[in-house]
């Protein structure tokens, strides 16, 4: 977050400097400066730098809102998609926001988020359904679905490896293994000992769930298929967009 607010400071949502920043979820290639993407390439180098290695590896979720401005600045860059069930997300941020954290501490970030849904007559009621932590963390999956999908259906296969949130939790090593393949590195020691001991599901599974009328609005057309049998291209919430430069 701090590289990306240093060059453009309208990306910051999350600071006590958001409103004076004017920050923004959504920025497209119409946002893009020179100046500010040159100084945000040497910032990366220098991370790069600073951890001795050759491929920046970036992940932030709130990007997904940012793909073409992105892919605008970084036009070689190439993408890792996570995918995960709906409802799974939607549950994990109203836990956080249970917790203080997300839109309990950031109601900046849900205003901007209304603003999105506002923008398109097809999500534009829905903020008005949104009476509790775990709608608004559906609706944040919608919104975030649509706007990545959007993007990565035009984007060519050599660009984009995909994987589901289940595939990452239950099968650990081949999943980063074959993530590194798509990136070009190969499998260290210490990631294959981090894919061992760390990589594991943090919350348990929705195997049964009756999906609720106003799931089912908010949700959208991809709810459904998101909770259902996990074929590749069907959950298609990318819980986190990752690109290589």
């Amino acid at each position: 977050r701090d590289l990306w607010s240093a060059a453009y400071p309208e990306t910051d949502i999350w600071s006590e400097l958001k409103q004076i920043r004017n920050g923004r979820i959504v920025l497209t290639e119409e946002d893009e400066q020179s100046a500010k993407s040159s100084m945000l390439s040497d910032l990366f180098k220098q991370q790069m730098l600073t951890e001795e290695t050759s491929t920046l590896i970036e992940k932030l979720p709130i990007n997904n809102f940012r793909l073409r401005f992105i892919n605008t600045i970084f036009p070689n860059a190439r993408y890792i998609h996570i995918y995960r069930n709906a409802l799974e997300v939607a549950r994990s941020i109203e836990t956080r926001c249970n917790n203080g954290k997300w839109f309990a501490n950031n109601k900046y970030k849900w205003d901007e988020l209304v603003k999105i849904a506002h923008g398109n007559p097809d999500t534009e009621h829905l903020p008005d359904l949104c009476t509790s932590y775990y709608d608004k963390g559906l609706l944040e999956w919608r919104l975030s679905t649509d706007a990545a999908v959007m993007f990565l259906d035009g984007l060519s296969d050599e660009r984009q490896h995909e994987l589901s949130y289940s595939e990452l939790t239950n099968n650990p090593e081949e999943a980063v293994a074959q993530s590194l393949e798509f990136i070009g590195l190969d499998m260290e020691a210490m990631v294959r000992k981090f894919c061992q001991e760390i990589i594991r599901r943090k919350t348990s599974t929705l195997d049964t769930h009756v999906l609720t009328d106003k799931e089912i609005q908010i949700g959208g057309k991809l709810l459904e298929r998101s909770i259902g049998t996990g074929g590749k291209r069907v959950t298609v919430r990318p819980r986190r967009l990752t690109y290589i430069d």
